[in-house]
């Protein structure tokens, strides 16, 4: 549960990031989520999205592009901890 907030936070964090990388403009998603450019902005620069907000988003901007970024966010913030080899995942799951 725990990591799941975390990849929550990482998202918000990264929205305007995203947004950059998914080459619309700001108009045009503003008009998306049925608010005003100016109103866009100012959630883009502040990143005060609502969860609604978001989803509506990552739907509008989605793309194997935007999923390697955000894979390699998440990639790198756990460089640190322990793996395991494919060998011994399918130990695990009993795929011999």
């Amino acid at each position: 549960m725990e990591e799941i907030i975390s990849n929550y936070e990482k998202l918000c964090d990264s929205m305007s990031i995203l947004i950059e990388k998914s080459g619309y403009r700001n108009n045009f998603l503003a008009g998306k989520l049925g608010i005003p450019t100016s109103n866009f902005s100012t959630k883009k620069k502040k990143g005060s999205w609502t969860p609604a907000e978001m989803k509506s988003l990552i739907r509008v901007i989605e793309s194997d592009e935007l999923d390697d970024y955000f894979m390699g966010l998440i990639m790198d913030e756990r460089k640190g901890e322990e793996t395991i080899n494919h060998d011994e995942v399918k130990k695990i799951f009993g795929w011999n």
